[in-house]
C-alpha cells in the first residue's frame, strides 16, 4: 500500500506544472541607502541670454534659442576654477562654463560675451549665492571700505538701435554707414571664438618679431561686407587704409551693439551711510567668496 501511495505522488507531481519564480521587489529607497539626504541627481536651472538668440548665424547652435541650461556647480567645478593652468592660460571660465552647460554642442567660446557674462552670473549664484562683497572708495568719506552687491538684482540690457543702424535679421548683422568715407559696412558680433583666435595671431606675431595692429586684426574679423563687397582681399586693403575715424565708429558699435547684462549697482558705505556707484567685479574672486 505505501508504495502505490509513493508513486501516485511522484505522478501527481510530474503533472503539476513547475511553479514560476516572480523575482523579488527591490527594496525601497532609505535614508539607509541614501544617508545624505541629498540628491545624485545634479539640478539645472534655465539661464535667459541677453542675446535671445538673435545675434548668431544661421549655423549656430545658439541661432533664435533664447536659453541655455545649466547645471549647478559643484566640487568639479571648484577644481577647475582652482586650476593654475586655465588661470595662466586665460582659460579657466571657459572651462568652467564648458562643464556646466548641459547642451555639450554648445561650446563656451562660441557664445558672445554677454551670454557668457550671464551664465557666469547664475553659476556664482548658484554656487555660491546672490551677496557678493567689494572693495569700493566712498567719494563722501573718502575711505576704502567694502560694500555688499546684491546679485539677484542683475538684469539683461536691453539695447535699442542707434539711429542709422540697421539689423539684417538673414546674415545677423548690423549695417550703417561710416562718418568719413560714407561707405556702407556689415557688421557681426564677435565672439569668444574670434577673440582666440586675434590673441593666438598676435602670440605668432610677436613670436616671430612681426609687428601686431590689434585693431586692423579687429576690423578684419569683424567687417563682413563693405558696400556689398565680400570678397576677404579687398575688405583686407580697406582696414590698412580705413580713416581713424571709421574704425573708431566700428570699434563703438561693437560695443554698444553687444548684449551684455547689467551690472552697475548702487550699494551703501557703511562708514558713513553714503551710496557708493559700482560695478560688481568679473575677476576670480567672483567665484572664491569668503564662507
Amino acid at each position: 500500500m505505501s508504495r502505490n501511495k509513493n508513486r501516485i505522488i511522484r505522478e501527481t507531481a510530474e503533472l503539476e506544472p513547475p511553479t514560476s519564480h516572480t523575482p523579488p521587489t527591490p527594496p525601497t529607497p532609505t535614508r539607509e541607502a541614501n544617508p545624505f539626504g541629498l540628491s545624485f541627481v545634479e539640478p539645472t536651472e534655465v539661464v535667459e541670454l541677453p542675446s535671445a538668440g538673435r545675434f548668431y548665424p544661421e549655423d549656430h547652435p545658439l541661432h533664435g534659442v533664447s536659453s541655455i541650461e545649466i547645471k549647478q556647480m559643484t566640487a568639479k567645478e571648484e577644481d577647475i576654477l582652482a586650476n593654475n593652468n586655465y588661470i595662466d592660460s586665460g582659460q579657466v571660465y571657459e572651462r568652467l562654463l564648458d562643464s556646466i552647460i548641459v547642451n555639450k554642442s554648445i561650446k563656451s567660446k562660441d557664445l558672445l560675451p554677454g551670454d557668457q557674462d550671464a551664465l557666469l552670473l547664475r553659476a556664482r549664484r548658484s554656487g555660491y549665492g546672490d551677496e557678493i562683497e567689494n572693495n569700493e572708495f566712498c567719494p563722501s568719506c573718502g575711505k576704502r571700505v567694502d560694500v555688499k552687491y546684491d546679485l539677484s538684482s542683475v538684469e539683461n540690457k536691453q539695447t535699442d538701435l542707434p539711429l542709422g543702424v540697421h539689423f539684417e535679421e538673414s546674415s545677423s548683422t548690423f549695417a550703417f554707414t561710416l562718418p568719413k568715407s560714407n561707405i556702407k559696412v556689415s557688421m557681426r558680433l564677435l565672439t569668444g571664438t574670434e577673440k582666440e583666435y586675434m590673441r593666438k595671431q598676435r602670440e605668432n606675431k610677436e613670436r616671430l618679431n612681426i609687428e601686431t595692429n590689434d585693431t586692423i586684426d579687429f576690423l578684419r574679423q569683424a567687417i563682413v561686407s563693405a558696400n556689398g563687397i565680400t570678397d576677404p582681399g579687398l575688405l583686407n586693403q580697406l582696414v590698412e587704409v580705413l580713416p581713424a575715424i571709421d574704425s573708431r565708429k566700428i570699434r563703438i558699435m561693437q560695443k554698444r551693439l553687444s548684449p551684455s547684462i547689467d551690472t552697475s549697482q548702487t550699494a551703501t558705505c557703511p562708514s558713513c551711510g553714503s551710496d557708493i556707484e559700482g560695478e560688481i567685479p568679473f575677476n576670480l574672486n567672483f567665484f572664491w567668496p569668503e564662507l
